[in-house]
């Protein structure tokens, strides 16, 4: 993002006074940093409640091992 947004997002990820001083939210850019958190926590568990593991390429290994199995490639 090399936009104003983006911008705001990184400057508030690494000084937040800095950023403040730039005029950037950065309550609003933690709250997305919250919120990209718990999106990525509550996948993972998901995931892992579906396939039985974290690992992101379970599900992939998966289709893969169904797919030679029935011949369809």
């Amino acid at each position: 993002m090399r936009g104003r947004f983006g911008n705001g997002i990184f400057a508030a990820g690494g000084e937040a006074n800095a950023a403040r001083n730039l005029g950037v939210p950065v309550a609003h850019a933690r709250s997305l940093f919250v919120m990209t958190a718990l999106a990525a926590g509550r996948f993972t568990a998901i995931q892992a409640l579906v396939t039985g593991s974290a690992d992101t390429l379970v599900d992939l290994e998966q289709e893969l091992a169904k797919s030679a199995r029935n011949g369809t490639a």
